[in-house]
């Protein structure tokens, strides 16, 4: 979920310099002495070139919850009053309402500098995906959540060495890669 929206914000208005995120943190701090390798979600962001923020302290993290709050009791009733019916009535409906929202509460910034960089050449669908890697054995074969698949190239490409580690990218956009 976390993925479908940032890559909405990144198509409408680019990529920030950092991200501010209240999960999974305090768990890393628990377990500094301990390797610990970044979610999905943290390799996306450190291949984007955006600093993780972590709220730390519980009025950041109030925060974050108070929003959900209110946005969990009163979209509701704003959808009943709206007459929404349905998941598309209601996306419909989110793209005005958004706006009423933040005019509402948006605070305005102390530095009015746009914090937003533009995307470049940067491929998010190679980035906001799933990524796992794997070995190849000497058929070109490599096993993936339980299945095996043969690794095929176009004919002008060469094929994969044996025994080399592959890279399979996994998303609901462009569905299942191998690098």
């Amino acid at each position: 979920m976390r993925g479908k929206i940032f890559r909405k914000t990144i198509i409408t208005h680019e990529l920030s310099d950092k991200y501010k995120d209240s999960n999974f943190k305090h768990f890393q701090e628990l377990l500094a002495k301990k390797v610990c390798n970044n979610t999905q979600f943290g390799r996306a962001m450190k291949e984007l070139g955006i600093t993780m923020i972590y709220a730390r302290s519980a009025p950041a993290k109030g925060r974050v919850e108070r929003l959900w709050e209110t946005l969990q009791s009163r979209l509701p009733v704003e959808f009943q009053i709206a007459g929404v019916k349905n998941i598309d009535e209601a996306n419909k409906f989110l793209k005005g309402y958004i706006s009423e929202f933040n005019q509402l509460f948006a605070v305005e910034p102390q530095n009015t500098e746009s914090a937003f960089r533009p995307l470049g050449t940067l491929n998010i669908n190679a980035i906001l995906c799933i990524k796992q890697k794997r070995k190849v054995d000497a058929g070109g074969v490599f096993s993936f959540y339980g299945k095996c698949f043969k690794v095929t190239t176009e004919e002008n490409l060469p094929p994969i060495p044996t025994h080399s580690q592959i890279t399979i990218f996994v998303s609901s956009i462009t569905g299942v890669g191998v690098e």
